[in-house]
C-alpha cells in the first residue's frame, strides 16, 4: 500500500478510506469491486514486530488502474463501510406496518431483511415503541422505493436521537450519539453528552504538547499541532430556537417550542444573537404532546450549548474511537491545558514516503476541566 486516508467524519453517514496501491507488477489487476475487506493500521517497531488495530471493515470500490509514464502503475481504491448496503437496499413494498412496534424489533426486522445476521447486530434497548396511527392511516408504513438507511435514521431519531453506525469489525450498532455506549430505559434521558449525565466520561487518552506535561513520557499521546477555533454560533452547530410539530390523534396540529431567552433578548449574554437561529421539524409520526415535547427538549439540549471544539494532530493512533474522552496537557497557548474533550471525528493519514509521519487528526468537543 502506497498511502491511505481514512475519514471517520461527524458529517458523513459512514466511514470512508481512500487507498493507493502499488500495481506495477499487476498484482491487483484482477481485483473485484464490492469485495469485503478490512483495514488494519499501526506501526512496525524497531524489532520488526507490528502493532496493528482494525479501523474499518467494508466494501472495496476500485476504478481501473492508472498507468503513468515510465511504466509506473497505481490502483486507487475506496473502501466504504457497510452503511452502503443500507443505502442501496430499498423497500419493495413487501413490508409490515410498524406502528406500535418496539424500536428494537423494527431494527431487527429491517436488518434481517437486508441480510445482516443477528450476530452482527448490536442494539441498545430503551424500551421505546413507535407511535400508533389509525388502521386506515398508519404512521410507520414505509413507502416503496425508500432506502432502508433513511427509514432507520428516522426510527433512530424517534428513539431519543440514537446513533446508528457500523463499528470497525463490521457490526451494526445502535447506541448513544455522544458516548456510543448502550442506553437503557432507565438512563436514556440522562445520556446528554455531559460529564454530569449518564454518558461514559472515563478518560481514555492523555495527550501532551511536551514531555514534561506527559503522565508517561514514553507512552503515546504526543501532540504535533493543536488548534482551537474561535467560539462560533454557527447555525450548523448551534440553535437558540427549536420547534417540533406533530399531528394529534384527533388530526389537529400539536407543537412544542423551546428557546433561549438570553440568546434572543439579552445583549450582555455571551450567547446573544438577537434573532432566532431555528431548527423546525415537522413530524406527522409524533402524535402526542409528550412526544413532541421530548424531542424538542432533546434537540435543544444537544444544540443550544455554545459549541467549543479543539483540533489535534498526533502520530498515528488507530485505537482512538469516536465517543472517547481525552484530556489535553500543556496546551496553555490555546487555553486548553487540563481540559477534557469528547472525540467527534477522526482522520488517519499514512503514506509510504521518507520523512512523512503517519498521523491522526482529531476533532473533539469540550466537556470541562479534566
Amino acid at each position: 500500500m502506497e498511502s491511505t486516508e481514512g475519514d471517520h467524519s461527524d458529517r458523513l453517514r459512514g466511514v470512508r478510506y481512500d487507498l493507493a496501491l502499488d500495481n506495477q507488477l499487476g498484482q491487483y489487476a484482477d481485483i473485484e469491486e464490492y469485495r469485503k475487506i478490512s483495514i488494519d493500521l499501526g506501526w512496525r517497531l524497531s524489532d520488526s514486530s507490528q502493532q496493528l488495530t482494525r479501523t474499518v471493515t467494508g466494501y472495496l470500490v476500485a476504478p481501473p488502474p492508472t498507468v503513468y509514464g515510465g511504466g509506473e502503475a497505481e490502483l486507487e481504491a475506496t473502501v466504504l463501510d457497510d452503511i452502503v448496503r443500507l443505502r442501496d437496499e430499498k423497500c419493495d413494498g413487501r413490508v409490515p406496518v410498524f406502528d406500535n412496534w418496539l424500536v428494537t424489533d423494527v431494527f431487527h426486522w429491517v436488518l434481517d431483511r437486508c441480510g445482516i445476521p443477528r450476530s452482527d447486530q448490536s442494539l441498545e434497548d430503551t424500551g421505546q415503541r413507535l407511535s400508533m396511527g389509525e388502521p386506515e392511516e398508519p404512521l410507520w408504513a414505509v413507502e416503496a422505493g425508500r432506502s432502508w438507511l433513511e427509514f432507520l435514521e428516522e426510527v433512530a431519531q424517534y428513539d431519543y436521537e440514537a446513533a446508528i453506525f457500523f463499528d470497525e469489525q463490521g457490526n451494526f450498532v445502535k447506541a448513544c450519539p455522544h458516548c456510543r455506549q448502550y442506553r437503557t430505559a432507565e438512563n436514556v434521558t440522562q445520556h446528554d453528552g455531559t460529564p454530569d449525565g449518564a454518558c461514559d466520561s472515563t478518560v481514555s487518552w492523555y495527550l501532551y504538547t511536551r514531555a514534561s506535561a506527559a503522565p508517561d513520557p514514553t507512552g503515546p499521546g504526543e501532540i504535533l499541532a493543536v488548534r482551537k477555533p474561535r467560539l462560533s454560533l454557527s447555525a450548523r452547530d448551534y440553535v437558540n430556537y427549536v420547534a417540533v410539530c406533530g399531528v394529534g390523534e384527533d388530526g389537529r396540529p400539536i407543537r412544542s417550542v423551546v428557546y433561549d431567552p438570553a440568546s434572543l433578548y439579552d445583549p450582555s449574554s455571551d450567547q446573544f444573537v438577537g434573532w432566532r437561529k431555528m431548527e423546525v421539524q415537522a413530524l406527522p409520526n409524533y402524535t402526542t404532546q409528550a412526544e413532541v415535547n421530548r424531542l424538542a427538549q432533546e434537540v435543544f439540549s444537544k444544540r443550544s450549548r455554545r459549541p467549543e471544539f479543539i483540533h489535534l494532530l498526533t502520530p498515528l493512533e488507530p485505537r482512538m474511537r469516536i465517543g472517547q474522552v481525552l484530556v489535553v496537557r500543556g496546551a496553555e497557548q490555546v487555553s486548553a491545558t487540563d481540559q477534557a474533550y469528547r472525540i467527534v471525528a477522526l482522520h488517519h493519514t499514512a503514506r509510504r514516503e521518507q520523512h512523512r509521519l503517519a498521523v491522526t487528526s482529531i476533532k473533539a468537543r469540550w466537556l470541562g476541566t479534566g
